[in-house]
């Protein structure tokens, strides 16, 4: 029986890849059973914690955001920081 290597890969893709394939009967199927049981345990857990830190930072940032348009600020894209200016373009 050939063991599956554990790599933690981007969100929504398996947790689990064999390196090569696995050729093993019923000890393959029972491979196979527990590593989609893994992956439907963590997979769902890592995303909820990775979208509980984005709004996180999002609460975090909203203060910001609408009081420097209010000092005379803008946004500026290159330099991704507010910065003095006029709000218009001319």
């Amino acid at each position: 029986m050939r063991c599956a290597k554990l790599t933690i890969q981007s969100a929504g893709t398996n947790l689990l890849t064999h390196s090569t394939p696995v050729q093993g009967g019923f000890g393959g199927f029972l491979g196979g059973v527990l590593a989609g049981a893994v992956s439907a345990a963590v997979l769902p857990v890592l995303g909820l914690s990775v979208g509980c830190a984005q709004v996180v930072r999002g609460l975090i940032a909203t203060p910001e955001a609408v009081y420097e348009p209010l000092r005379g600020k803008r946004w500026c894209e290159r330099y991704a920081r507010a910065e003095c200016g006029s709000l218009r373009r001319l």
